[in-house]
This record gives C-alpha cells, structure tokens and sequence, in this order.
C-alpha cells in the first residue's frame, strides 16, 4: 500500500533544553533524527534497530529525557506497524514515563498511535485500559503547563509529528491506515468496501459482463445407420467486477441451421430449448473470471448414410443472472458431418 503524507510544521515553543535544537539539525541525536526519518517513510525494519541505538544512547544522559521519550515513542510506532503490540505498548510505556507531559495531537498521528500510547499512560498509572483518543490539544508556553510561573513541574510538550524545541521546525510524516487509502483512485479504499484496490475497474461500483459464446467442439460425424444425441457445447465467459458473488440462475439456448451441404432446404430453421444444463451456478467477486458450459441436446439421425453431406449451425444463449439477462451470438458456427 503507498502512504499520503501529513507533513506538519512544527510551532516552535520555549523549553529550557540544555542544549537547544536548531531547525538544521532536527533532534541533536543523529540516530532519532534517521530514525524518525525511518518511520516516516515506512521503513519501520530498518527504524527498529536505529531506534535502538538512540535508545542505548540517550538512556542515563541528563537532561535528554525529552529526546528518549520521543526515541521510544517512535519505536512504538514502528512495532506497531510490525505487528509487533506487546513491544509496542512497552515503547509508549517508556515514552509517558520519560516526559510525563508528552501529548500526541489526533491531527498529526494515526488513531491506532494515539490509542495505543493512551492505553499504555494508563497501564503506566495503574487505570483502565480503554481510553478513548483525546481532543486535539493545544500548544501552551511551558510556564501555562506548568500552572505557575516558574514552577517545577514537568513541561507540557505536545508533539506533532516531531520534538519541538526552542528554534525548531522539524518536518515530519506519519502514516494512516493502509486500508483508508484508494490505492486505484476509484474513489473508494478498502475500508470503504473496495475489494480490490489495486484495479479501479474492480469494486462496489464495478460491472459484470459475460461474453465470447462460442461452440466447444466444431465438427460432429453422426455415423451411418445411426439415431444418436449430437450435444451442442456452448462456452461463454463472464467476468465479475462487482464486491459480490454473482450467480447464474439459467440458460436458454436456439440453434439455426445455417448451411445444408447440395441444397437450400432447411436452412434458418431453428430449434429453441428452454432450459439447458450449465456449470457452474455462479462467479466470485472482486475481478474473478469464469467458464461457463452449457450443453444443447440435439440429436442426429443417418439411417442410411448420407454420402459425406453436413449441416452447419450457429446458436444463440440467453443467461438470466443475478445481476441481469444478457443474449450472445457464438462466434463460430457446429458443424455436424453424414458420411
């Protein structure tokens, strides 16, 4: 699946960092800076051990809390689009307990990351684990945050898709739920009932269609001082675009004459069978193709021998389906041979 892109400019805010970030170089740690830039671009593999090293790194070293909460949150994420929810929930445990003021905005970051790293601060607190993802927060001066002037409390950090710090404007993207993009741009994604997203021809709004009616077998000798079935097979296709299985209810079927080898007689006589024996019953969805055969029961009869003579017919099916009737024309012509 490919990813749209939040990019968010982040506000910057006073924070007594001991060692401010400059809008150059992003996080001081060289190793968070890549490995937001890993998660970003969705190569959380690759982020996981970079992640890692930032982690060993800025594990003990004072005043860089902020900078390991951030490390650890992103390490969240990255487990969590591996599938990974246990070391997840870990991660975000870490990130709370790093910077108790961290807060993540519901406009910048997916809802399973916001409730992933609620969930964990209250596993963390010791309460419920079912928190439901907060309103948007706002960006406050770090005294505000404090509830008073000057005071010692933590600081309030809202984090946006990056660390924002003194002079800082870190660009940052985080990625929604593969299953909310409309890959095909048809203008529904897999969560909105597209069940192939990777063909815009293929979706609720899709069509089905049979076609190609054809004879399976073009020539049948009817051997002389015999009366016996000469089965007509028709092969048609169908092709179903739609999010639904489509069932074939029946088929009906006429056979005309077209050619009697020394002579015009009998020609555009036709016979008309109501119901005739087909298979399957009925085609998947999402783009799947099928076969169909449907078998005309005619009979020949060369009681006698009829010296090498034939008759040429074309045929013409009528398929009533769930999803609407349809008539084809075979595009050969079934040839039945006297010798």
């Amino acid at each position: 699946m490919r990813y749209r892109r939040l990019v968010v400019a982040i506000v910057s805010i006073a924070l007594a960092l001991p060692a401010p970030l400059n809008a150059q170089s992003g996080p001081q740690n060289s190793d968070l800076a890549l490995g937001i830039r890993q998660v970003d671009v969705g190569n959380v593999a690759a982020a996981v051990v970079t992640l890692d090293g930032a982690i060993r790194q800025l594990t003990g070293a004072k005043g860089r809390e902020e900078e390991l909460s951030l490390a650890h949150l992103y390490m969240g994420i990255a487990y969590i689009e591996l599938s990974q929810f246990e070391r997840a929930m870990a991660e975000m445990r870490e990130a709370w307990a790093n910077n108790k003021g961290l807060s993540l905005d519901p406009k910048k970051f997916a809802p399973r990351v916001i409730q992933a790293f609620d969930e964990a601060k209250a596993e963390a607190r010791g309460g419920p684990t079912n928190a439901k993802v907060a309103p948007s927060p706002h960006v406050q001066p770090a005294e505000k945050a404090q509830g008073k002037k000057g005071g010692g409390g933590s600081k309030a950090l809202l984090i946006g898709g990056g660390l924002a710090a003194a002079g800082a404007g870190v660009f940052l993207a985080l990625k929604k739920d593969p299953l909310d993009v409309d890959d095909d741009k048809d203008g529904t994604s897999e969560n909105q009932g597209d069940c192939n997203d990777r063909n815009a021809a293929v979706g609720p709004q899709g069509t089905f269609q049979f076609s190609n009616a054809r004879f399976e077998t073009a020539s049948f000798n009817c051997p002389r001082g015999t009366n016996l079935p000469d089965p007509k097979i028709v092969l048609f296709d169908g092709l179903n675009n739609t999010c639904s299985t489509a069932a074939v209810l029946s088929v009906s079927a006429t056979v005309t004459i077209t050619t009697v080898s020394g002579t015009n007689n009998f020609v555009g006589q036709a016979f008309t069978f109501a119901n005739v024996a087909f298979t399957p019953n009925s085609v998947a969805a999402a783009g799947s193709p099928a076969t169909f055969r449907a078998t005309i029961g005619l009979v020949c009869s060369n009681p006698s021998g009829g010296g090498g003579t034939f008759n040429d017919v074309s045929g013409r099916i009528t398929i009533s389906s769930s999803v609407g009737q349809v008539t084809l024309t075979t595009t050969n012509t079934a040839r039945t041979v006297f010798p």
